[in-house]
């Protein structure tokens, strides 16, 4: 799997070469693509740990590069792939490996048509991480939701309400609100952990265009 780019200005890091991540991303990309392009209809798969190799600096002169990846094994759950970074020469730039877990499609569309007609049970929501508890709809402002093991985390949603709060001048302003509650594992997150996701969950709410923009 082959993706190519030219690093630009806009790519640099503050100490004047192409910002690591640039380069991270491409490799990622023919990774991931690689592995894709292996998986049966009705599987994905996700980045589980991805290593890169920085070889030598990329600069805007260094001109249009390639990544290509290459697939190492795919097994029933996992896969594992490496990939290259070269310039228009061939000389290289960087190098990555990478695992990624593999799922089945099927069950996850099962499980949201069964959510949707009230019809989920115990089985069928195991091998989560994190799970969302809404009671908004039931008129509930807020709630302390109980994690489910072996889950690590429970976001309780309440209701949206209508709200006057004073804008920076002081003038009375409608705003929606609603309350955001989590509940966490402290074997597995801390408490400054905590607090960084239920803010970034936050941020993405009030601002949910945030998510299809990019910088750079």
């Amino acid at each position: 799997m082959v993706f190519a780019g030219t690093p630009l200005f806009d790519h640099y890091n503050p100490i004047g070469t192409v910002h690591g991540g640039w380069i991270a991303a491409m490799l990622d990309s023919a990774l991931g693509c690689a592995v894709h392009s292996t998986l049966a209809v009705g599987s994905a798969y996700t980045t589980v740990e991805i290593k890169v190799n920085y070889l030598r600096a990329v600069t805007a002169q260094t001109g249009r590069m390639r990544a290509e990846g290459k697939v190492i094994h795919v097994g029933r759950s996992f896969a594992t792939a490496d990939a290259t970074l070269t310039d228009a020469a061939g000389k290289l730039y960087a190098h990555a490996t990478t695992t990624c877990a593999i799922f089945p499609l099927a069950r996850r569309a099962a499980a949201a048509a069964k959510a949707r007609e009230g019809r989920l049970n115990a089985a069928d929501m195991t091998g989560g991480a994190i799970s969302v508890s809404n009671l908004g709809m039931f008129g509930a402002k807020a709630l302390t939701p109980i994690i489910s093991p072996p889950q690590s985390a429970i976001l309780g949603v309440g209701a949206v309400e209508q709200i006057f709060r004073p804008d920076s001048m002081g003038r009375p302003v409608l705003r929606q609100e609603m309350t955001l509650t989590l509940s966490c594992d402290h074997r597995v997150y801390d408490g400054v952990l905590a607090a960084r996701l239920l803010q970034a969950v936050a941020e993405a709410l009030e601002a949910p265009h945030s998510l299809l923009l990019t910088e750079g």
